[in-house]
């Protein structure tokens, strides 16, 4: 009955310690792309030059900023449960995702982040970069060698967005 007893805490305890040195750490095998950061961006879409911020969590919220070109600065968007918040000058306006179209800029960088973070993604020739199928048809993600976007390129959406981090986000 007491080598039972013991067999039984010892089994109790191996599960224990497995469940306390492997659960709430993410471990970020290498190569994987890093979608928690803040970062600045210069885009290029349908011939206009875009300047802004992003901020985009594994969570799924995205919060675009624009600043130039200066008709569209101070123009804000944030995702967040498959919600798109519109926002200028103290002015708010939503719409579920589901309705808005996928070739707009904002629509696009969300998805090819999503599908990023959702690991729907495959290894493309470049090192470092990953094809994506977004609806605007193929992405191409680089990533740094920390797995952090770099840049992102959809030629049938006439798009191309650079990254530089300014800080990595939450974990």
């Amino acid at each position: 009955m007491a080598a039972k007893i013991i067999k039984l805490v010892g089994v109790l305890f191996s599960v224990l310690a497995v469940l306390a040195c492997g659960c709430g750490k993410h471990s970020g095998r290498k190569g994987e792309i890093q979608t928690d950061f803040s970062a600045a961006f210069t885009a290029e879409y349908r011939g206009l030059s875009l300047k802004g911020n992003m901020l985009s969590t594994r969570q799924g919220v995205c919060v675009i900023d624009l600043e130039q070109p200066e008709t569209l600065g101070g123009l804000g968007f944030h995702y967040k449960d498959n919600v798109l918040e519109i926002s200028r000058d103290g002015i708010k306006a939503t719409a579920d995702e589901a309705y808005l179209p996928g070739e707009g800029f904002p629509s696009l960088l969300h998805e090819a982040l999503q599908k990023a973070s959702a690991g729907d993604y495959t290894p493309a020739q470049e090192e470092h970069s990953y094809s994506l199928s977004l609806q605007a048809g193929e992405g191409l993600l680089t990533v740094d060698g920390s797995g952090f976007p770099k840049r992102l390129a959809a030629d049938s959406a006439d798009c191309a967005v650079s990254f530089t981090m300014t800080a990595e986000g939450e974990k």
